[in-house]
């Protein structure tokens, strides 16, 4: 009996030394597993405080190359984007998606203008892509093509904000808009030149 009863506590202890053990490696396994699940989701996806360039968007996701994409709602949007027409600073804000065929054309004469005047003239190009879309088609449009800042605005209620951009606009794409140094002009159209977009700029 006394033999019995030394058997059962031996195993009792094995037993609960396994448990330890198996508590302890899944400790440390929670404690590696978390860190590195944290650190993928931290590069996915960066909390918009972080951000000093755009400090009212909602978030910001991170493409796979590493570039960001700001997501706003026009309350951040007007903030952090439209206040820049009071700056120092000359910026061109495109307004585009990747469903927009026009809009896409004309991406490389920004482009191109945007390397011309670097240091001279800053470039945002404001995606309207559909939300469902973020994920899909624009965050590997912007790792695909040559593009600079991309910001993504949503489009709820639309017909409430539109006339603060510009009290005519349709909301229709592409469209352009200049802000900085006391401008706030407002373009509906597409173009077909780096010269051809040079020419509205206040330079």
């Amino acid at each position: 009996m006394k033999k019995l009863l030394f058997t059962a506590l031996l195993a009792l202890s094995f037993g609960a030394c396994q448990e330890a053990k198996t508590d302890s490696e899944t400790a440390s396994t929670a404690n590696e597993q978390p860190a590195q699940t944290v650190a993928a989701a931290e590069e996915k996806e960066k909390p918009a405080e972080e951000s000093t360039d755009f400090p009212h968007a909602d978030k910001i996701l991170t493409s796979e190359t590493g570039k960001s994409l700001p997501l706003y709602h026009f309350e951040g949007f007007e903030k952090d984007i439209l206040s820049l027409k009071d700056g120092e600073e000359l910026y061109v804000v495109n307004f585009w998606a990747t469903w927009c065929g026009p809009c896409v054309k004309e991406l490389p004469y920004f482009n191109a203008l945007e390397e011309e005047l670097a240091g001279k003239v800053k470039f945002l190009y404001v995606s309207l892509d559909f939300t469902k879309s973020l994920e899909k088609k624009l965050l590997p449009f912007i790792d695909k093509e040559e593009i600079g800042q991309v910001v993504f605005l949503d489009q709820k209620k639309v017909n409430e904000w539109l006339p603060k951009i510009d009290k005519d606009w349709s909301g229709a794409i592409p469209a352009t808009l200049i802000l900085g140094k006391g401008q706030h002009q407002f373009h509906r159209q597409s173009f077909h030149s780096s010269e051809e977009l040079k020419a509205i700029l206040p330079l």
